[in-house]
């Protein structure tokens, strides 16, 4: 019996790899030649194609190229076998028991960590809470200066109303001397859950003003939208248009920029000027919630739309990044042995941060390979990416990709017996 599979799949796929290229167990780490355009991107494919046919870049690559993805892998596996030489001891040691299960030993290993760990992140964070709270109450401001947004919600939801205004009513009275702006946007937003009363509602209010005031970090962009929305429920629009351009320039809340703009076209809907927030959100954010708002106010066909774009065309690999190209050869060798958890440990090295300058129709495939390997999450990092970039790529074969659906079928089959809604 196999009691460690995990393992044994390194090992099966050592002796594979040996007997199809002949390598040596200490195979040192080959060196990849530069690729011609041709041999990189093979031929081209439609996204529909590669979803529904399950093509692999490597079926294209030339006989050579396989060779050398071979001796890639066999490297790969070694360096995986380096790293887990004393669990590999341990298997055999395991192996003369019937019951023992090196897995079963590592999972409780990490539950007991991981529980200490957390026990450990617990108690640390309950003493900056009440740090926090000790300087808040005695308006300590040079000890308010580094305080996160976190930590004040944490602080805040801990104390009574009264008390969170009488705070709160502090830090503004000492209006030259500012705390830390994340102090104020926390506050702020902890007095929202006490709306619709009045008094919070023009305190959370006067508390945005002052992070705007106090700082330019997130938490300050932060407060700018949230004063731009309670302005706009008082029908403030021109103060809240100023919050909004405030928030509309940060790159530290992009993921408001969606709603941001959106809001933005209610207040300035016809000012007759040029500006650069008057945009359309759907154009600009073809993902966002706000995007599709939009689209729905204008009465837009949305089927009409989306079938209206042609099927992206998908590049099998990078010309401009050769790592991500081994990195997706090794992922298909993986595949087509049928070793799924191993081809999952390798693409997960292509991380958001490598999408940088990768091509729009390589994210494609990227998300098409991920998706095939039951991903949700990375498939849709490179997929919103992509379609971030260029929102003309937004076709039918895309957002199938693109909403999660793995089990839709199954979700289907136990909705309609009562009569449910499958989506």
């Amino acid at each position: 019996m196999n009691f460690i599979p995990k393992f044994g799949n390194l090992f099966f796929l050592q002796l594979l790899f040996l007997s199809l290229v002949g390598c040596s167990h200490k195979a040192s780490a080959p060196s990849v030649a530069a690729p011609s355009p041709e041999q990189i991107t093979g031929p081209s494919a439609s996204l529909s194609d590669v979803l529904e046919k399950r093509i692999l870049g490597y079926e294209f690559l030339k006989e050579d190229s396989q060779t050398e993805s071979f001796v890639e892998l066999n490297y790969f596996v070694n360096q995986l076998n380096s790293r887990f030489s004393f669990q590999n001891s341990l298997v055999h040691t395991l192996r003369r028991f019937p019951t023992g299960s090196l897995a079963g030993i590592e999972q409780k290993l990490k539950t007991s960590r991981e529980t200490f760990r957390a026990a450990r992140q617990a108690a640390r964070a309950h003493k900056n809470t009440v740090l926090v709270i000790q300087n808040l109450k005695k308006l300590n401001f040079p000890s308010l200066q580094k305080v996160s947004f976190e930590l004040t919600l944490a602080a805040g939801r801990k104390m009574s109303e009264p008390i969170l205004q009488n705070i709160s009513h502090g830090l503004l009275a000492a209006s030259t001397t500012c705390a830390s702006s994340a102090v104020y946007a926390g506050l702020g937003s902890t007095l929202e859950s006490f709306f619709p009363d009045t008094q919070n509602f023009q305190l959370a209010r006067d508390l945005y003003k002052q992070a705007i005031h106090c700082g330019s970090d997130e938490s300050a962009s932060k407060a700018a939208y949230r004063a731009a929305i309670l302005s706009m429920l008082l029908n403030d629009c021109e103060s809240a248009s100023s919050f909004l351009d405030r928030a509309s320039l940060s790159t530290e809340i992009k993921y408001l920029h969606s709603r941001t703009f959106y809001w933005l076209s209610k207040c300035k809907p016809n000012d007759g000027k040029p500006n650069r927030a008057i945009v359309s959100v759907y154009e600009s954010y073809p993902l966002s919630y706000h995007g599709l708002l939009e689209l729905q106010e204008k009465k837009t066909n949305l089927h009409k739309l989306i079938t209206s774009h042609p099927e992206p065309s998908v590049q099998f690999r990078s010309l401009k990044n050769e790592e991500v190209n081994q990195l997706l050869r090794l992922a298909e060798l993986l595949i087509s042995a049928g070793k799924n958890q191993e081809a999952q440990h390798v693409l997960r090295k292509i991380t958001p941060e490598k999408f940088e300058g990768l091509e729009n129709s390589l994210l494609l495939y990227l998300a098409a390979l991920n998706r095939r390997l039951e991903m949700g999450k990375e498939s849709f990092q490179a997929l919103a990416q992509a379609l971030s970039r260029n929102p003309q790529l937004k076709s039918t074969s895309a957002l199938l990709l693109f909403y999660p659906n793995n089990y839709f079928a199954m979700v289907e089959k136990y909705a309609k017996p009562y009569n449910l809604d499958p989506y």
